[in-house]
């Protein structure tokens, strides 16, 4: 689900993106994520909403303050009140899967053709280049 803002400040600009991430400050749902950041070395703002048991290990006693403030002003409204949210530029995106699809086009693309030359190295490394292919289908020939 993608929530675009009412009045389009989204300038044509080349700056990139700022990347917000929200969810609770543990793994789970934006764990992949994060890992897409890190791995395509992109600059993001990791949002963690605290989360504190009453009772250790009694998911039943979770407080969420910060969670539950957010969610009564409408923050998460684009994603049912749920999280994890990501925000671009003032554009909100939710469900986990969706915000997954969508780093991986945006923030690997430009990661691939340095993962693509470390992988063609590494097969040269061996001795195996003879049969590398290129990022389109192409055989790298030596």
């Amino acid at each position: 689900m993608v929530n675009k803002p009412k009045n389009n400040t989204m300038s044509a600009s080349t700056s990139p993106p700022a990347y917000t991430l929200t969810y609770f400050d543990a793994r789970g749902l934006a764990e992949v994520t994060r890992y897409l950041f890190a791995i395509s070395e992109t600059p993001y703002t990791d949002k963690r909403l605290p989360l504190q048991f009453k009772v250790p290990g009694d998911f039943s006693t979770i407080v969420k303050e910060e969670f539950d403030a957010a969610k009564k002003r409408g923050d998460f409204r684009v994603g049912m009140d749920r999280v994890p949210v990501l925000d671009v530029d003032g554009v909100r995106i939710a469900q986990s899967k969706a915000i997954e699809r969508f780093v991986a086009r945006r923030v690997l693309e430009r990661a691939q053709p340095m993962l693509l030359h470390e992988t063609q190295g590494a097969a040269r490394a061996r001795g195996g280049a003879e049969g590398a292919v290129d990022g389109h289908g192409q055989r790298d020939e030596p």
